[in-house]
């Protein structure tokens, strides 16, 4: 067989994969998706690829929904070592909406994990709690940069 379309046929099959795997989850994370964007007024849509959905918001660099995993999870970016207060709270809204936990409970989470990783020496830091888990790269060198995952850990 030649080696052009051998090449073809791996190809194929790993996006039959992909597609395997990510399908059962697209239908929770389009409904998730749509509950994001009705809740937040100033988000928008951007693009989506296999197994992520792409948002924009004035109040944060990026927003990304993951869903290739058993469960989605949001991850925002900002530019800079300290986001504004939109930028966590509207982080917190969207870890409440996927925990099913109260925002000012993911808040507080998210604080926390964000100044840990402040501290640490490899700039980075995660923690659990009841039903969602956080995690943060938070850097001061270069212009600073911060990302914030959430992710629901409640048993299913």
């Amino acid at each position: 067989m030649p080696k052009a379309l051998m090449s073809c046929k791996i190809g194929a099959l790993a996006i039959l994969v992909v597609s395997f795997f990510t399908h059962a989850n697209a239908s929770q994370c389009d409904a998730l998706a749509a509950r994001f964007l009705q809740q937040e007024q100033q988000a928008k849509f951007l693009r989506n690829s296999v197994t992520t959905i792409f948002f924009k918001n004035p109040a944060t660099s990026s927003i990304s929904l993951n869903c290739l995993r058993n469960q989605p999870n949001f991850s925002f970016f900002w530019n800079g070592a300290f986001p504004s207060n939109d930028f966590f709270s509207l982080t917190a809204r969207a870890g409440a909406l996927l925990t099913n936990k109260k925002e000012n409970e993911v808040l507080k989470a998210i604080h926390r994990c964000h100044q840990h990783a402040l501290k640490d020496p490899q700039e980075l830091s995660s923690l659990e709690s009841k039903g969602f888990a956080v995690e943060c790269q938070a850097f001061i060198r270069d212009g600073g940069g911060t990302s914030i995952s959430i992710y629901n850990n409640s048993q299913q």
